[in-house]
């Protein structure tokens, strides 16, 4: 990710430096990888909006983890399990599929 230097597309999230600071590239580069990490960060969803999402409890999500049925990443901070919303919507269509007849 860049870092947009006045620029009109510049979203909520993102900083605008103009041409002229005197921030160091350092400070740029850190914020920049903050802001990347956040967006990669919004990639995933907890235990409890997934079980919500899957209609099934966060009892039964750990327990597919443990099995390795549904595989969780963990947060680096504090080691809470954490599920991509691409997995989450994939296993949602396959028990579509299957409550349909159609799998």
């Amino acid at each position: 990710m860049k870092l947009l230097v006045g620029s009109a597309r510049s979203g909520p999230g993102d900083p605008v430096v103009s041409r002229n600071s005197s921030v160091p590239r350092s400070a740029l580069k850190a914020v920049s990888g903050a802001l990347d990490i956040r967006r990669r960060i919004q990639d995933y969803i907890t235990v409890t909006r997934a079980a919500e999402m899957l209609g099934v409890s966060a009892s039964t999500l750990r327990n597919w983890d443990r099995s390795g049925k549904l595989k969780a990443a963990r947060n680096p901070m504090n080691g809470y399990r954490l599920y991509r919303r691409e997995d989450i919507a994939r296993l949602l269509a396959r028990i579509q599929k299957q409550t349909t007849g159609r799998g």
